[in-house]
C-alpha cells in the first residue's frame, strides 16, 4: 500500500496486480560502512509531485504559513512500494556530510523495479573534533535513534516536555523508559558516535520561548521574570536555551 499525497488531499492506493502496475523495492547503503543498509531521508514523488509514502517508514509531513516538508525514513534502509505504472522522483539524503542522490526512476505495468542507492561521504567532521547537532527537535523519542543515523547527527535534544502558555504539560509517552535507561546523566548514548539527552523541556508563553536540557524535575509553574525561572534551571545543572 502507498499513501499519495499533494498538499491535504490524500489518496489511499490498495491493491495488486494491475491495480498497481508494478513494484519499486530501494536499498540506501553507506559507502563508508563496508556497503551495509543505512536509514536516510527520502524524498519520493509521482510525474505530479505527489508525495509518497510507503509502508513500515517514520514519516513526517508538516504543512504551515504556506511551506510543506514531506519526507519519510525506512528504519532498515530498504523499502518496497507498489504503484502504477509511470515515472517516479527519487531523492535519498544522509545529512551534511554525505552527497544526495537523485534520481528518475521507472515502474512497469506488473514489473519489479529494484534500486541501489549508494551513499558517499564527503567529510567527516568528528575526525577533526567538530560534533553536529540539533538542540531543537520535536520529533517521538522512540525514533529518535533512527532519526540520527538517518540525518549523521551526533547529539541531539528531543523536546520531551512541551508546554504552552498556561496549558497541561505534554509529555513523551516513553520518557520515563528512556530517563531509566540514561540515568546517572539523562544522557541516552546510542554508539561511540551518537546520544541524546532525554529530558528537554519547551516552554511556550505567549511573549517567548524558552528551553532547558537536562533538568530532570522541571518546575510545576512558570516563574516570572522568565529569567528567574532560567536561573532556577542553572541552579540544578541544566543548559538553558
Amino acid at each position: 500500500m502507498a499513501l499519495v499525497g499533494k498538499h491535504t488531499s490524500w489518496l489511499a492506493l490498495i491493491g495488486t496486480g494491475l491495480a498497481f502496475g508494478g513494484t519499486l523495492e530501494v536499498t540506501i547503503v553507506d559507502s563508508a560502512q563496508n556497503g551495509r543498509p543505512t536509514p536516510a531521508r527520502v524524498y519520493l514523488t509521482d510525474a505530479k509531485g505527489n508525495f509518497l509514502r510507503p509502508e513500515g517508514v517514520i514519516a513526517y509531513e508538516r504543512e504551515r504559513f504556506g511551506f510543506a516538508e514531506r519526507h519519510f525514513v525506512p528504519p532498515s534502509g530498504r523499502f518496497r512500494v507498489e504503484l502504477p505504472e509511470g515515472s517516479y522522483f527519487l531523492e535519498v539524503e544522509k545529512g551534511k556530510e554525505y552527497i544526495p542522490v537523485r534520481r528518475r526512476v521507472r515502474v512497469r505495468e506488473q514489473g519489479r523495479t529494484l534500486i541501489r542507492i549508494v551513499l558517499e561521504r564527503w567529510g567527516d567532521a568528528v575526525s577533526l573534533g567538530w560534533y553536529s547537532g540539533d538542540l531543537h527537535l520535536h520529533r517521538p523519542l522512540r525514533d529518535t535513534p533512527t532519526l540520527m543515523e538517518a540525518e549523521d547527527l551526533n547529539v541531539t535534544t528531543p523536546i520531551t516536555r512541551w508546554r504552552y502558555a498556561n496549558e497541561p504539560v505534554r509529555v513523551d509517552p516513553d520518557l520515563d523508559k528512556y530517563l531509566a535507561a540514561a540515568q546517572p546523566d539523562a544522557a541516552y548514548h546510542i554508539s561511540e558516535r551518537r546520544l541524546f539527552l532525554v529530558v528537554n523541556e519547551e516552554l511556550e508563553p505567549p511573549e517567548a520561548a524558552i528551553l532547558t536540557h537536562g533538568w530532570t524535575q522541571p518546575e510545576s509553574e512558570l516563574q516570572y521574570p522568565l529569567l528567574r525561572y532560567a536561573e532556577r534551571a542553572r541552579a540544578h545543572g541544566a543548559v538553558v536555551d
